[in-house]
C-alpha cells in the first residue's frame, strides 16, 4: 500500500502544484485513508508555469516536453538536463493554446538587468505501509511509514550570471520491517540484501528516524555566448528516458560538481552539437564496508548530443560516467581527461603491477541513445542502450554487444490540446537484467562494482534507475493536464 501526495502550503497563499497517487492491493480502510490524504492536497486553483521552477524531474519540465511534441515549444535537445535559465527562456511557450499560465520573472527595477524569482515552497508527504518505496525524488528517501519533505528557494539573474538557491530537507519515520538477510549482523545488516559489499544501496537507513538537509537544486552558472560553466549540487539527467534513465537521473541526491560545455547547440551546418563535461564529488552512506579514507569518490563524465541537418526533431547522443577513489595526492591532468579516454580497455595504459586485466579499476557506466520528436504530431519515441565498463577490444564489442549491457525504450503521445487542457499517454520499458551470455561468460549486475565498492550511487541511492541493479521495470502513465493542475 502506498499513497503519495504533494501540495503547496496554503499559509504562503500559493497554489496546488501536483498530486501523485498509487494504490496497490489496499483494504477498503487503507484505500479510504489514502483517498483522504490525496484529496487534502487536491485544490482547484489555476496552475502556473514558472521558469525558475523547471528542475530535472519536475512537472514543469514534463509539461514543456509534451508541448514540444505538439509544436508549442521549439525543438531543442532534451538529453542533457537540467536546463539553464537561458535555455528555459527559449523553451517557454509564447502562445496561449495550452492550459498552464506562464508567469514571467519579477523585475527589480525599470532599468536593472537583475531579476529575482521565488521558487515556491513545497511541502510533500509520503506514506508507505509495508516497506520503503519511492524513486526519482532526488535526495528524498521514502522509508516505511511517513516521510515529509520541504523545499523552497530563490533564483537571481544578472546578465549572463545566474544563481539558484533551492535547498531541501526531509524526515523519514523509517519504521522497522523484516530485512532481507544478507549474512551480516552489524550495521551492514541494513545494506543491500544480495550484494551488501559491492553496492551502497541500503535496505534501511538505520533503525531510527532518518533526517537529511540537502542543498538540493542549487547552482551558480555563467552563460557567455556559446559557452556555459558553473558549479552545482542540482540533479542532472542524461538521455531521453523519464522514469528509468540508465546513467544519470534524479533518483538520488545531486552531487557537488563543476561543469563546462555549450550554452546552446552549436550549428556546424551538417548538424548541431551540444555537450557538457562534469567533474564532481560523490559520497557514501553509513552502511558500507569502506573505511573513511575511501568514502569519498571522484567522478568525471561527458555527455553530448547531435541533431542532424534535414531531420527535424532527431537527436543522437551518448554519455560516459566514471567513478574512482579520490586521489590522495590531488587531481592530475589525466584525472580531468578521464571521460575522453579510449572506450576499449586494450588501449588503456598497463598498470605498474603489469596485470593486463587491471588496466582500469575505475567504474564506468555509459550509454548511447536516440530521441525523435515528430514536430506538431504530439508524438515522440526514444531508445537508450547502456553498458557497464569497457569492452576489451573491438572484436569483443562487435561479437557480444549485450555483455553487461541493457536498454530502455519509450514513447509518448499527446492529443486534444487546447487552452482548457490535453490528454497524454506515455510508456517506458527498461531491462538491465543478465543477458543470455551468462550461460557461457561471467557477467555482473548493473551498477555494482568490485573495486569501487559503492557502485553507481550517491549517499546510498542509485544514480540511474532505482530498478536497474540487475532488474527491469515498465511504466505506463495516462495523464491529464488542465487549467487547475
Amino acid at each position: 500500500t502506498r499513497a503519495s501526495n504533494a501540495f503547496t502550503c496554503p499559509a504562503f497563499g500559493l497554489r496546488q502544484m501536483h498530486v501523485r497517487r498509487q494504490f496497490l492491493g489496499e483494504s477498503p480502510a487503507r484505500l479510504f485513508l489514502s483517498l483522504v490524504i490525496v484529496a487534502f492536497g487536491a485544490s482547484t486553483a489555476g496552475a502556473q508555469l514558472r521558469p525558475a521552477e523547471v528542475f530535472v524531474g519536475s512537472e514543469s519540465e514534463e509539461y514543456l516536453r509534451y508541448l514540444q511534441s505538439a509544436g508549442a515549444v521549439p525543438l531543442y535537445p532534451w538529453s542533457i538536463r537540467g536546463f539553464s535559465p537561458s535555455e528555459i527562456d527559449r523553451l517557454m511557450p509564447t502562445d496561449s493554446g495550452h492550459p498552464w499560465q506562464v508567469e514571467r520573472p519579477q523585475l527589480t527595477g525599470d532599468r536593472s538587468p537583475l531579476t529575482i524569482s521565488l521558487i515556491r515552497p513545497s511541502l510533500t508527504t509520503y506514506f508507505n505501509s509495508a516497506f520503503p518505496f519511492g524513486y526519482n525524488d532526488g535526495a528524498v528517501w521514502q522509508g516505511k511509514g511517513f516521510t515529509t519533505a520541504l523545499s523552497l528557494g530563490v533564483q537571481a539573474r544578472y546578465g549572463p550570471v545566474w544563481l539558484n538557491v533551492a535547498p531541501l530537507a526531509f524526515m523519514a519515520q523509517n519504521a522497522g520491517f523484516d530485512l532481507q538477510d544478507n549474512g551480516h549482523t552489524d550495521t551492514l545488516r541494513f545494506a543491500h540484501g544480495q550484494i551488501p559489499t559491492n553496492i551502497d544501496a541500503p535496505q534501511r537507513f538505520g533503525d531510527g528516524a532518518y533526517t537529511v538537509l540537502d542543498p538540493g537544486q542549487s547552482t551558480f552558472g555563467v552563460d557567455l555566448g556559446p559557452v556555459a560553466a558553473g558549479a552545482s549540487t542540482a540533479n542532472q539527467h542524461w538521455g531521453p528516458a523519464v522514469d528509468h534513465p540508465i546513467v544519470l537521473g534524479n533518483n538520488a541526491a545531486g552531487f557537488t560538481h563543476v561543469f563546462a560545455g555549450t550554452a546552446k547547440p552549436l550549428d556546424l551546418w551538417l548538424f548541431k552539437v551540444h555537450g557538457r563535461a562534469v567533474w564532481g564529488d560523490l559520497r557514501q552512506s553509513d552502511f558500507t564496508l569502506n573505511p573513511d579514507s575511501l568514502s569519498r569518490r571522484y567522478m568525471s563524465g561527458v555527455v553530448g548530443v547531435i541533431q542532424p541537418r534535414g531531420v527535424p526533431g532527431l537527436e543522437l547522443g551518448a554519455g560516459r560516467f566514471f567513478h574512482a577513489d579520490w586521489p590522495g595526492d590531488g587531481l592530475t591532468t589525466r584525472d580531468l581527461w578521464k571521460p575522453f579516454e579510449s572506450v576499449l580497455k586494450i588501449n588503456l595504459p598497463v598498470p605498474p603491477s603489469g596485470d593486463l586485466e587491471r588496466r582500469d579499476s575505475d567504474n564506468q557506466v555509459a550509454s548511447a541513445w536516440l530521441r525523435w520528436v515528430f514536430p506538431r504530431s504530439g508524438f515522440e519515441l526514444y531508445g537508450e542502450w547502456g553498458k557497464e565498463d569497457h569492452n576489451w577490444d573491438l572484436r569483443d564489442l562487435i561479437l557480444e554487444p549485450d555483455h553487461e549491457s541493457g536498454y530502455t525504450l519509450g514513447f509518448r503521445k499527446l492529443w486534444n490540446r487546447s487552452p482548457a487542457g490535453f490528454w497524454a499517454l506515455r510508456a517506458e520499458q527498461m531491462n538491465l537484467q543478465y543477458s543470455q551470455i551468462i550461460r557461457g561468460r561471467q557477467q555482473s549486475q548493473f551498477y555494482r562494482h568490485s573495486s569501487t565498492r559503492q557502485g553507481h550511487t550517491q549517499r546510498g541511492q542509485i544514480l540511474g534507475s532505482d530498478f536497474g541493479v540487475g532488474g527491469s521495470a515498465t511504466t505506463v502513465r495516462l495523464e491529464r493536464y488542465h487549467q487547475a493542475g
